[in-house]
């Protein structure tokens, strides 16, 4: 089969992937870009999707090529002081803020929920996992085209005010905590590679984002008054 060549620009960096179908063109579109040099290339071979077919049958093999693609894109980034986050990104007027749930606890929802209080000032940077890049002490939240089954994404980026780790509860509560308190948590949310070199890097960004991010813990229902809650504090940060 004849591969493709896909370039794309994520998160200020020139990727190129080398492809065996027209899926990843076509799920990367918004993020074409021409470029002479770029600072990653990456390749999915076939061993490769049929392991990931082993762990998660039922797909097409060219979902199966995007998924791998983007988990080699990953792994190189920390190299770019970059690293993957898995959780939501909104816009919110000018500020940018992460959430961050384990599964199940509505993650989705709640973004959903800014939308629809705030429909005129939210824009959803990625529904599940964007790039975070480190500029100084600023951290950037970059949209990418890998972003959950919901597909909520923008080619766009934000900087990065607050952190908010969302949980489920009876009542819509939220409250500052402690970083060495949201340290399990974070860390349970990002992409660790598994070569030593990286993986240090990994961990060492991921301390420099808890250092000048604060992090907020949310107990919120399924209503909208969970976003109006949030944001009330969260505009404070």
């Amino acid at each position: 089969m004849v591969r493709k060549t896909v370039k794309i620009r994520i998160a200020d960096l020139n990727v190129q992937i080398d492809t065996q179908s027209n899926y990843i063109k076509s799920k990367c579109s918004d993020y074409a870009c021409d470029f002479e040099v770029e600072d990653i290339t990456v390749r999915v071979e076939k061993s490769e999707i049929e392991r990931e077919k082993s762990l998660v049958p039922n797909y097409p093999d060219d979902y199966y090529e995007f998924v791998c693609a983007y988990r080699k894109i990953c792994l190189e980034m920390p190299f770019f002081d970059r690293m993957i986050m898995h959780g939501a990104v909104i816009k919110a007027g000018e500020r940018g803020y992460a959430f961050m749930a384990k599964s199940g606890v509505g993650k989705t929802t709640h973004i959903l929920n800014w939308k629809k209080s705030f429909p005129d000032m939210v824009e959803i940077i990625n529904g599940d996992k964007p790039i975070l890049a480190f500029d100084g002490k600023k951290v950037i939240a970059y949209g990418t085209p890998w972003c959950g089954k919901e597909g909520f994404n923008i080619n766009s980026k934000v900087g990065l005010d607050a952190i908010c780790l969302l949980k489920r509860g009876n009542e819509n509560r939220i409250q500052k905590i402690d970083k060495t308190m949201a340290i399990n948590f974070v860390f349970g949310q990002i992409l660790l590679p598994k070569t030593e070199e990286a993986a240090l890097k990994t961990l060492e960004l991921a301390s420099r984002l808890l250092e000048n991010v604060p992090v907020y813990e949310l107990y919120c229902t399924q209503d909208k008054e969970s976003a109006q809650v949030a944001k009330k504090m969260l505009d404070m940060a």
